[in-house]
């Protein structure tokens, strides 16, 4: 079996709650004004947990939506980067274990790297990373609905 260690890399580090990192977006949209943003995000926050973010893409939408639409492209590149980063400069090995993709944030990182708990202390630093870039996007998106 010929497996793509490049995209182990990205599922670990690079897609927290499915494409586009989206579980902070699920998270910060729980505790909206909206009451629609809201059902949404408990919509979505227990398939995002395990990757499947497809109710959020679709639900919100933030294909059509050019506010969410640059963090959903932007905080992948940066969460990757940032693991990235820490691999070359031998702070967590790199991954060489395929591990179901449905592995929450923290532990698909500790299983793909063989059980290092800097890489999934990593993973957990990536999520922060994406929280503080979804931040201002889902607050303006939330001002401009409230227009």
């Amino acid at each position: 079996m010929i497996v793509c260690y490049e995209t182990i890399y990205l599922l670990c580090f690079a897609t927290l709650g499915g494409t586009g990192c989206t579980l902070p977006l699920n998270v910060m949209m729980m505790f909206s004004k909206s009451e629609r943003l809201k059902t949404t995000g408990r919509i979505c926050i227990a398939p995002s947990i395990f990757n499947i973010n497809e109710p959020v893409i679709f639900g919100m939408p933030i294909v059509l939506n050019p506010i969410y639409f640059i963090p959903w492209v932007l905080v992948p590149v940066v969460t990757a980067l940032v693991a990235l980063g820490f691999t070359a400069a031998g702070i967590i090995p790199p991954v060489y274990i395929q591990v179901p993709w449905i592995m929450p944030v923290g532990i698909y990182a500790y299983l793909a790297t063989g059980g290092s708990i800097a890489a999934g202390l990593v993973a957990l630093l990536c999520l922060a990373i994406s929280f503080a870039i979804w931040t201002p996007f889902v607050l303006l998106a939330n001002r401009e609905q409230d227009k």
